[in-house]
């Protein structure tokens, strides 16, 4: 006995998927084409020179630049005094700098960092060191009451 084969069943045509592409049917079937052979790279895409960066500067390196290339003028240093502890040289520059152009701004410190309570501004202008004298003497910061005046030197 032979055994006769049964009959093929027709094979059924799936419907087509979607293609969000929209290829033509069967294009999304065919293998993806092979990768293009690596090109020289242009200078411009390279990653810089290395960059050298230096540590961030202590407390004691920082300073507000100078911008001015000439002397101030006499009796425009002012002395402040009663400063919080916490008091730095960028506080006074912020408080003092709406009277004027400044020359410098130092608030002491001890080596702990911390304010020792008076510190300097000198304006370039003597004007505007007698505004700021008769807007901020007395003030009230914190809880403590600022004295500004002239700065005498030592010994005058």
């Amino acid at each position: 006995g032979t055994v006769a084969a049964a009959p093929a069943a027709p094979l059924a045509t799936a419907a087509p998927r979607y293609d969000p592409y929209r290829r033509p049917p069967g294009a999304a079937a065919r293998a993806p084409p092979a990768p293009k052979a690596p090109q020289a790279v242009p200078s411009y895409m390279l990653p810089p020179a290395p960059v050298h960066v230096r540590a961030a500067p202590t407390a004691g390196e920082l300073q507000i630049p100078r911008r001015f290339h000439v002397s101030p003028e006499e009796y425009t240093n002012l002395h402040i005094t009663g400063l919080e502890s916490n008091v730095t040289d960028l506080h006074l520059y912020q408080a003092f700098a709406g009277f004027g152009a400044i020359s410098s701004v130092k608030a002491m410190v001890d080596l702990h960092g911390n304010c020792k309570g008076w510190g300097f501004v000198q304006f370039m202008y003597a004007g505007d060191a007698e505004a700021a004298i008769e807007s901020t003497n007395g003030m009230v910061v914190g809880t403590k009451q600022w004295v500004v005046s002239h700065h005498k030197k030592k010994g005058a």
